[in-house]
């Protein structure tokens, strides 16, 4: 089985250090990235707008933590997590969409430990970050 990644510098470093470097392929473009043979896709830059999700019969997984599959009329093989900043490197993900088991059997390659959130916007994790930056924001503008 292989990954297909499509991701910045800085989520590339982040998640290569997890995933099987035999196993992994860095798409240096959208044409690399479609034409991989791959068991599951990563598309983790931001605009995924310019991704067209029928061209994929197999599990990709986007980064979008304010629109949801619903929104964006996704087919079933469409997952989405958070990909900001320190979020990949972590041992778990959040994830949201329709898994079954043999999507947790071809992400097990991932070395991540997933958790099913709902397809709503934002994840728990982020929005507790989210209320901390805003907590301290608050905090040092009332000293």
């Amino acid at each position: 089985m292989k990954v297909a990644v499509l991701a910045d510098d800085y989520q590339w470093e982040e998640l290569k250090s997890s995933l099987p470097e035999n196993e992994c392929f860095r798409a240096i473009n959208m044409e690399d990235f479609i034409s991989a043979n791959a068991s599951i896709f990563l598309y983790l830059k931001d605009d995924f707008s310019a991704l067209s999700f029928s061209l994929f019969t197999k599990p990709i997984i986007i980064n979008s933590v304010t629109a949801t599959l619903q929104e964006i009329n996704a087919p079933a093989n469409v997952f989405r997590i958070n990909g900001w900043q320190t979020f990949l490197q972590r041992p778990v993900w959040e994830i949201a969409g329709k898994l079954n088991e043999s999507f947790r059997a071809e992400t097990g390659l991932l070395n991540k430990k997933l958790i099913h959130v709902p397809d709503e916007v934002g994840f728990p994790s982020a929005r507790v970050v989210a209320m901390i930056i805003n907590e301290a924001f608050l905090l040092c503008k009332m000293m």
